[in-house]
């Protein structure tokens, strides 16, 4: 299979986690929107592969973690080119 990559999300769930010093307890502590389980059993099941987190949560991880979702998914870095234009 060429070209195709799987989603690696419980390896770099946990890597960037732990880069910022938090438990899977505080990864969740105060995530949790109307509707959306963000509990610590949750980012355990998410970090064990057993669930996948909903496209609304990965958004929510991305921003509290300070990564895009190409790292969570992919390991991917990925840079801003010279030219793209900056949200006002």
């Amino acid at each position: 299979m060429t070209g195709v990559q799987t989603c690696a999300l419980p390896i770099w769930l946990a890597e960037a986690r732990k880069a910022k010093g938090w438990t899977q307890g505080d990864l969740a502590e105060g995530l949790s929107v109307e509707g959306t389980d963000m509990s610590k059993a949750a980012v355990s099941a998410w970090e064990r592969n057993t669930r996948q987190p909903s496209a609304q949560q990965l958004g929510i991880l991305c921003q509290r973690l300070g990564v895009t979702a190409d790292y969570l998914l992919f390991g991917r870095v990925v840079r801003r080119m010279p030219n793209q234009i900056e949200a006002a």
